[in-house]
């Protein structure tokens, strides 16, 4: 392995060396929250401009790699504050243990099995989701993954 080559594309021609029928899909992170310590330091002015550089860049990686897809975790998060969801991350940059994860969950399982989410009833959560959060969580997923 040539050690110049980023992980992503060392990654991916071992995975078709020993898979060679796989998809490759690439996780999208998300941005961290407003206001955060971590987000300052990377020196963002907003989570909505962190987002836009985490997006360029997945884009990119896709491309190398010439992957399957990429699952818009980042997005779906970003699509849920922005559809009034009080709070997605537990610490200003985990996904929280509730709604956070509830999303991404969904996000990786309409990704991969194209199956509608709409009427989903799971609600084995480490902290509780109210019917609220379920709905825009829903709703969030469905408007970006594809």
């Amino acid at each position: 392995m040539d050690d110049t080559k980023p992980i992503i594309e060392a990654l991916a021609e071992y995975v078709r060396k020993y898979c060679p029928h796989a998809k490759i899909l690439i996780h999208q992170t998300w941005a961290y929250e407003d206001g955060s310590e971590r987000l300052m330091r990377l020196e963002y002015a907003s989570s909505k401009e962190m987002l836009s550089a985490v997006c360029d860049c997945y884009s990119k990686a896709a491309q190398n790699i010439n992957s399957y897809g990429i699952i818009p975790c980042g997005e779906a998060m970003m699509m849920a504050l922005d559809m009034g969801i009080e709070k997605i991350h537990r610490d200003t940059f985990h996904a929280s243990l509730g709604a956070g994860r509830y999303l991404l969950a969904l996000c990786w399982y309409k990704a991969l099995t194209k199956k509608d989410i709409t009427g989903n009833s799971f609600n084995d959560f480490d902290v509780p989701v109210t019917e609220q959060e379920r709905d825009v969580v829903i709703k969030a997923v469905n408007s970006v993954v594809r």
